[in-house]
């Protein structure tokens, strides 16, 4: 199989040369190009036709955004990975970026502290992404010939809390999905995007701005209540039974399978506290995050969605639920609200608001 065409767009050139470095030992990448600001590297892309971009925001001459948006232009497929600041101003740039086009982000390296620790950092974080968004054809096409649905539709209970997973294309598929609930949803929404602390907090900022629901960064123990409970990042969300009441919270924890957040540790608090009656679905993402939870939850009757090949920028957690046999059903992204409505008010007759 041919190496992974990389082009490196980043004013720093101690950053160019590292992230170089560490790309071309890995034996299935090679680094093609390298443009010291967003000028250059979209001239640089028509010329080296690469498989993947790594583009910095904070540029002279052209920043990395005006880049994007110009390499988007004619080139719609090319995955795009912005390299972000660990700012609040580069959360919020990357949440744009990420709204723009872009396929993802990783966090940019500081050139101070311990630097082979932050490049080695950035390798872990990086290389996986650059495989997964390179890559996923030939996978999605080979689990989708080989796998169905297990026992679809045969789901009675009804849905008192939804779960969504995502990582890799999470937030524009949340971002198109959560404004569609109305303020009455009797049943809370919990959201897991993988991401950096700081990205999460301004992504809670983009959905209360954007739904009508209640949005809510999980922290201290708070009943649980009808609203969105996004997930904070470096820790582990759970539900706990306190007394009468159902209590969601984030605790300190050791990363579980290099996952922290946890969407496994989530799901089997919730297994444990609503059975049969948690719905759950896995969203555009890389990685198996919250495959044995999907297994927990099912066996005690609770229901499995998993978003289409078509509809996610990866299909990666996804298609590991597919073929781990777990799923009840694979719907397209924008099917995902009138399956989660009507599994919501299975038992109940409460007005929800049609979708726009």
């Amino acid at each position: 199989m041919p190496n992974i065409r990389i082009l490196i767009v980043d004013d720093s050139s101690p950053i160019r040369q590292a992230i170089s470095s560490l790309l071309t030992e890995e034996h299935d990448m090679q680094v093609v190009g390298i443009a010291p600001n967003g000028r250059m590297g979209v001239e640089k892309v028509s010329q080296v036709r690469p498989d993947v971009v790594l583009l910095d925001i904070e540029m002279p001459e052209m920043d990395g955004m005006t880049a994007l948006k110009l390499i988007r232009k004619d080139h719609a497929n090319l995955p795009i990975i912005m390299f972000s600041a660990l700012t609040k101003k580069g959360a919020t740039q990357t949440l744009e970026a990420l709204a723009l086009g872009a396929d993802d982000y990783v966090a940019k390296p500081s050139m101070q502290a311990n630097l082979n620790a932050a490049m080695e950092n950035c390798k872990n974080e990086l290389v996986p992404k650059i495989r997964a968004l390179c890559g996923r054809a030939t996978a999605d096409k080979e689990v989708a010939a080989r796998v169905q649905p297990a026992n679809p539709g045969k789901v009675s209970s009804r849905a008192e809390v939804v779960v969504l997973t995502a990582s890799t294309g999470g937030p524009n598929a949340l971002a198109e999905l959560l404004p569609r609930f109305p303020a009455n949803c009797p049943v809370p929404i919990i959201v897991v995007q993988s991401m950096l602390p700081l990205l999460v907090k301004s992504f809670v900022e983009k959905l209360q701005s954007q739904c009508r629901m209640k949005v809510l960064e999980t922290g201290a123990a708070q009943p649980m209540i009808p609203g969105i409970y996004v997930a904070t990042g470096q820790k582990h969300t759970v539900v706990e039974q306190v007394g009468g009441e159902i209590h969601i919270l984030a605790k300190e924890g050791e990363p579980d399978h290099s996952h922290l957040p946890s969407v496994d540790i989530l799901l089997r608090s919730l297994a444990s506290v609503y059975g049969s009656h948690c719905l759950v679905g896995v969203m555009t993402g890389m990685g198996n995050n919250g495959v044995r939870g999907c297994e927990n939850v099912r066996s005690l009757g609770g229901e499995i969605l998993v978003q289409d090949q078509a509809s996610s920028k990866v299909w990666g957690t996804a298609s590991a639920v597919l073929e781990a046999g777990l799923a009840h059903g694979v719907l397209p992204l924008n099917s995902f609200y009138d399956h989660i409505c009507k599994r919501i008010l299975a038992s109940k007759s409460i007005p929800v608001l049609a979708a726009s």
